[in-house]
């Protein structure tokens, strides 16, 4: 049982100790709370103690309370289902936190006739951060992408991207993600991004 944690009706977890050995009163679902840290990286959501587990409460409520990332980008390029002309980008959460998907480049999207255009590149990377983000309750937006292009991507093999948050400064979330094909690097990526404020409708 996680430090502070006792189990109570329904499958819940309630917060009974914190500082000072004061309870906090607070309840806590346990499959819900497992599956939240998990995305958020933790390989052992039952070693996280009370007060750790409080202080990420109104994180996850965010989480919550956002709406869906399919529905703000129901028409973006990269992820969107409604864009025809898109990339149709599916990515799924690894338990690190990171962000991945599997993508076969199509003509469209091609430079020279055997490569797959670098700007095509830049939002597959750019979109595997959004998604990694967003997985932490973040909605964000670019502010700086720095992109190594160190091999041309071909058009008729399938590609990996993956992405991830590093650290976040003074409001500021650090960012890595790379294009991987046949096993090889072909793309490494730094970024900045911050949070969307207001959420549009």
């Amino acid at each position: 049982m996680p430090a502070g944690l006792k189990k109570v009706a329904g499958g819940e977890w309630s917060i009974v100790r914190g500082q000072g050995g004061r309870g906090i009163g607070k309840r806590f679902d346990r499959p819900r709370y497992e599956h939240k840290l998990k995305s958020y990286g933790s390989t052992n959501p039952a070693a996280i103690t009370a007060m750790e587990i409080f202080s990420m409460m109104d994180t996850i409520a965010a989480i919550d309370a956002a709406p869906a990332l399919g529905d703000l980008h129901k028409g973006c390029f990269a992820c969107g289902v409604c864009n025809t002309g898109g990339l149709h980008l599916h990515f799924d959460i690894r338990e690190n936190g990171e962000a991945h998907a599997e993508w076969m480049p199509a003509e469209a999207f091609r430079s020279y006739p055997d490569r797959v255009h670098g700007g095509v590149i830049a939002t597959l990377v750019d979109s595997a951060l959004v998604h990694a983000l967003y997985a932490k309750g973040i909605i964000g937006v670019t502010a700086e992408l720095t992109i190594r292009y160190l091999r041309s991507v071909r058009l008729d093999r399938p590609v990996e991207v993956r992405g991830r948050e590093e650290s976040c400064r003074h409001g500021i979330h650090l960012c890595s993600a790379e294009v991987i094909q046949d096993g090889i690097l072909m793309v490494k990526a730094s970024a900045k991004f911050m949070s969307m404020q207001e959420i549009p409708s």
